[in-house]
């Protein structure tokens, strides 16, 4: 990897823009003609940007550009198989790999908010889905141990109601109603208008 492409990450990566970090590397990749910078090009962290972003499909695309050299990186396998276990929303894989993988000093910090946005994540679906949930389903799914998803629930809100946390549903605007009243306040304002 070029000292200035490395830079570009390092910059990206410590300013916590974790977003921008696959677009960036999938512009200069484009830009690119010296084939000595695509030997070294840093795929890995270009699928996990690609992963934080949930572009899924722009990941798998990162690992099909690579060549097989490229794809006998450990960094890059491991990334590959993160993107396997999404891909397929086998999170009881996804979460052991994510943590037990020894990442580099420059993927960790990009890993952290890759598993930080999939909790994040995890706990808005349970809060649509579940009315109530195990702690140890809840662990499994955002990848933490029973007392640490007790711990979550807690900051979410959530009660526990003997040996069940009971999950207090997300509840969608109803926008439709909202919609419905402002038409109707239009129709009277016309209505006034043209008397």
């Amino acid at each position: 990897m070029s000292a200035s492409l490395l830079q570009v990450v390092e910059q990206l990566l410590a300013s916590g823009q974790y977003g921008d970090v696959a677009p960036q590397l999938d512009a200069i990749e484009l830009q690119t003609v010296d084939q000595a910078d695509l030997d070294r090009w840093p795929y890995a962290v270009q699928l996990l940007g690609h992963l934080y972003n949930s572009n899924l499909e722009d990941a798998r695309f990162v690992y099909k550009r690579a060549s097989s050299t490229h794809k006998q990186d450990t960094q890059l396998k491991a990334a590959f198989a993160t993107l396997q276990h999404l891909w397929n929303k086998n999170y009881q894989g996804f979460w052991p790999l994510l943590t037990t993988t020894q990442w580099s000093e420059v993927t960790l910090p990009l890993v952290h908010a890759i598993a930080a946005k999939q909790r994040q994540d995890a706990v808005r679906l349970v809060s649509y889905a579940y009315s109530s949930i195990q702690p140890d389903r809840l662990a499994s799914l955002t990848g933490t141990n029973p007392q640490e998803a007790l711990q979550l629930a807690q900051s979410e809100g959530w009660q526990m109601n003997g040996d069940v946390i009971m999950v207090k549903r997300e509840v969608q605007p109803d926008t439709h109603k909202e919609s419905q009243d402002h038409l109707q306040h239009l129709t009277e304002f016309v209505v006034q208008l043209e008397v």
